[in-house]
């Protein structure tokens, strides 16, 4: 069973893009399994590095959610999780400037 990244090659060529998402999705880049056992590796590291200690997961919606809650299952230390929006258009032409906003609430200090 193949769970690292250099030999995910091989096993993309077996895997089938879901039916639902054919239309939208040409290849699967890295299987469930890859990606699963990347985030036990990073939470692994994580828990090493602040043992005895607490963080903060921030996160910026909408695309990290799915991994944030992941990341967060894999952690055995103290944590909080937060989420911040972060935007730089307005309609459909770019502000220039990104805006931040969700961390009114979250104490980052440390």
């Amino acid at each position: 069973n193949c769970t690292k990244v250099g030999c995910e090659k091989e096993r993309t060529e077996q895997m089938d893009v879901p039916a639902a998402f054919r239309d939208v999705v040409e290849r699967v880049l890295l299987s469930e399994d890859i990606i699963r056992a990347r985030i036990a590796e990073i939470g692994k590291q994580i828990n090493d590095a602040y043992s005895g200690r607490s963080l903060v997961l921030l996160g910026v919606l909408t695309g990290s959610f799915m991994f944030v809650a992941d990341l967060s299952r894999a952690l055995h230390v103290p944590h909080e999780v937060h989420f911040m929006r972060a935007s730089s258009y307005e309609g459909t032409e770019s502000s220039g400037s990104v805006q931040i906003s969700g961390l009114e609430k979250a104490n980052l200090a440390g």
